[in-house]
C-alpha cells in the first residue's frame, strides 16, 4: 500500500492522487519510487486507459524535499569538501527524471490536473504528462533557477513555451498563474480550482471505443446480452477481438 498517493481505477480512469497534503507533496525518493510503480502498474491494467494525475492540499507539489536531499548528499561526502556537488546532484537527480518521463513515454495518455503551488520539481512533473488542466490560480515557476541552474528536464519547458520563453522563466526564476500558464499554450485550459474535477478530459480518453459504437451495434448486442451495453474495451484479456463486426456479417 502507498504511503505517498492514492491510486484509484474507475470506469477506465487511473486517478493517481498525490497525498501528502501537510508535506505540500514535496518529492521524496518514496514518492519517486511508489509513483513509478503506480504508472508502471496503470499501463500494465487493460482497465485502465488514462491515468489522471491530482494532488490533495494546498499545492500541487512544492518541489523537492530539501531536508532529505542535502542532508544525503552531505552523509555521502568522501573527499569532496563542497556541502553541494551538482555533479553528484545530477548523477542522483537523474532518477527522478527516468520516473517522471514515464508520463510521456508510457503508451496510456497521461493527464495532469494541477491546483495550487507547482514549483520547481513539481513542474519536472507534471510538464512531463500528455496533457495539463490548471487551475486559473495555480502557480508554476522554478525559484532554484537562481541558484542551481536550470531543471535536470530543461527540454520540458523549452516543449511548452518555446525557448524564449523558457530562458525568460529559467534567468529569473519569475512564477505564473494558471490562467497565464493557459494563455500562454503552456496547459491546456485553466478553469475555477473548483471546476478541475469537472473538465472529464478523462472520461472522454478513457472510453473511445464505447463512444465509437453505432447505435445498431449497441442495440444488436444489447438484444443478444440481455439488455447489457457492449464493453468499453472488445477486446479479452490477450487482446482478441470479442465484439463481432455487425457490418462484416
Amino acid at each position: 500500500m502507498p504511503e505517498t498517493l492514492r491510486v484509484a481505477v474507475d470506469a477506465g480512469v487511473c486517478r493517481i492522487t498525490l497525498a501528502r497534503p501537510d508535506a505540500y507533496n514535496t518529492i521524496t525518493p518514496q514518492l519517486r519510487d511508489e509513483l513509478e510503480t503506480a504508472l508502471r502498474d496503470a499501463d500494465a491494467d487493460p482497465k485502465s486507459r488514462v491515468v489522471l494525475l491530482d494532488a490533495d492540499g494546498p499545492a500541487f507539489c512544492a518541489g523537492y524535499g530539501l531536508d532529505w536531499a542535502t542532508p544525503a548528499q552531505a552523509a555521502e561526502e568522501t573527499e569532496v569538501t563542497r556541502v553541494w556537488d551538482s555533479v553528484r546532484d545530477q548523477r542522483m537527480i537523474g532518477r527522478f527524471t527516468e520516473t517522471w518521463a514515464l508520463l510521456h513515454e508510457l503508451p496510456t495518455p497521461s493527464i495532469a490536473a494541477v491546483q495550487g503551488w507547482c514549483i520547481a520539481g513539481g513542474t519536472n512533473i507534471v510538464f512531463n504528462a500528455d496533457l495539463i488542466v490548471a487551475a486559473e490560480d495555480a502557480r508554476f515557476g522554478y525559484p532554484p533557477s537562481r541558484v542551481w541552474g536550470v531543471p535536470e528536464a530543461p527540454w520540458t519547458w523549452v516543449a511548452r513555451m518555446g525557448l524564449e520563453r523558457a530562458k525568460r522563466y529559467m534567468l529569473t526564476g519569475d512564477e505564473f498563474s494558471g490562467a497565464e500558464a493557459a494563455a500562454m499554450g503552456i496547459v491546456l485550459e485553466a478553469v475555477d480550482r473548483y471546476d478541475l474535477d469537472g473538465v472529464q478530459l478523462d472520461d472522454r480518453i478513457a472510453w473511445p471505443v464505447t463512444m465509437g459504437y453505432d447505435d445498431y451495434t449497441v442495440e444488436v448486442y444489447k438484444s443478444e446480452h440481455g439488455g447489457q451495453a457492449p464493453p468499453a474495451d472488445p477486446r479479452d484479456e490477450d487482446g482478441r477481438e470479442t465484439l463481432y463486426n455487425l457490418e462484416a456479417e
